[in-house]
């Protein structure tokens, strides 16, 4: 029995992805986000070993890659990665909502992050130094806006409103369903 799929693959000589293989394309997307968060910590962690005094706790992470870092050459490559994979795991959530709006807008939200953070490699900072002799440049005011965008990205949709109680009548009950 001839499927649609086998019709159009022997007419374009291509192999067209089925059903299953976009299932697992679907679930590798949504992996790179174990691997986006993995290579996030390990930049953290490398860069603050190389990084000459770096405290987490008192100083950015934009400052691991900041012109003319130590921690600059360790954790660069690592950001970078997992700016990729996030991107990539922003995809897998879009295309696993499906008709889910909310899923959707997150989706979409992570797809826009991973864009900004794949563009802040080309945006980097000066050290505190340079910064605190007001030497900035135009890369450091290009940073802040990078990371402006990805900070409302990430913050924006963040819902203030208290929940709903649980009580109430029975109407306004079956509303909130």
């Amino acid at each position: 029995m001839s499927t649609t799929i086998d019709h159009t693959s022997a007419l374009t000589g291509r192999n067209v992805p089925t059903k299953g293989s976009r299932a697992t394309l679907q679930k590798v997307l949504l992996a790179c986000g174990i691997g986006s968060s993995a290579a996030y910590v390990a930049a953290n962690v490398a860069g603050a070993l190389r990084g000459g005094g770096y405290s987490s706790v008192n100083q950015s992470v934009s400052e691991l890659t900041a012109i003319h870092a130590p921690s600059r050459p360790v954790a660069l490559p690592l950001f970078v990665a997992s700016d990729v994979l996030a991107l990539a795991f922003g995809t897998g959530v879009v295309a696993a909502a499906g008709r889910n709006r909310p899923l959707r807008v997150a989706g979409w939200l992570l797809v826009g992050v991973g864009v900004a953070d794949v563009v802040s490699p080309f945006t980097p900072m000066h050290t505190r130094a340079v910064l605190a002799a007001d030497e900035t440049t135009w890369t450091d005011t290009a940073h802040l806006t990078v990371v402006s965008a990805t900070t409302l990205q990430i913050t924006g949709p963040w819902d203030s409103r208290p929940p709903p109680s649980a009580s109430g009548s029975a109407a306004t009950r079956s509303r909130r369903r």
